[in-house]
């Protein structure tokens, strides 16, 4: 600048607040480009939503697994009161035949079994989305950490960060 003219000298320190503003806009561009554009407390949130479904979708599969096991049960005494049931005659022993299915109900045993494969199928596609889930939480702290840099970087510079 001090070689300019005085007029050119004039004009330039007068461009130098527009230059060191746009300076400033491309810098944190710069910056911003390199780095994922969410905010922290966006990717927490989904963080948080992450754990949740994890939540969830574990209860689902504790259900699932207590209904199978419910059901498991429920068969295997259907099974033993058919074995007391083998060598009785329905008019003959009324009363034993009345007493045997009064201690053990008559559930559908194939609806059961039919139900309890639903279930078993139901806890593949819970471990499924458990995984998944779990993917995401791990690749949303990475983006996180990403964030942590990109909001230094951006105080580096001045850039005030919501």
């Amino acid at each position: 600048m001090d070689e300019l003219p005085m007029a050119a000298a004039a004009h330039a320190m007068q461009g130098i607040p527009a230059f060191i503003k746009t300076d400033k806009a491309n810098n944190e561009e710069a910056i911003r480009a390199r780095y994922p554009r969410p905010s922290i407390a966006y990717i927490d949130a989904r963080i948080a939503e992450a754990k949740e479904n994890v939540f969830r979708v574990g209860q689902l599969r504790l259900d699932e697994n207590t209904r199978i096991s419910e059901y498991t049960g429920h068969i295997a005494l259907c099974e033993h009161r058919d074995r007391l049931m083998v060598g009785l005659d329905d008019v003959a022993d009324f009363e034993a035949v009345s007493s045997l299915k009064r201690q053990y109900p008559p559930y559908n045993v194939e609806a059961m079994r039919q139900q309890i494969k639903q279930s078993q199928e139901a806890t593949v596609r819970c471990e499924e989305v458990i995984q998944k889930e779990n993917d995401s939480v791990a690749e949303l702290r990475e983006a996180r950490a990403l964030c942590l840099q990109r909001d230094a970087a951006l105080r580096k510079i001045g850039v005030t960060i919501e």
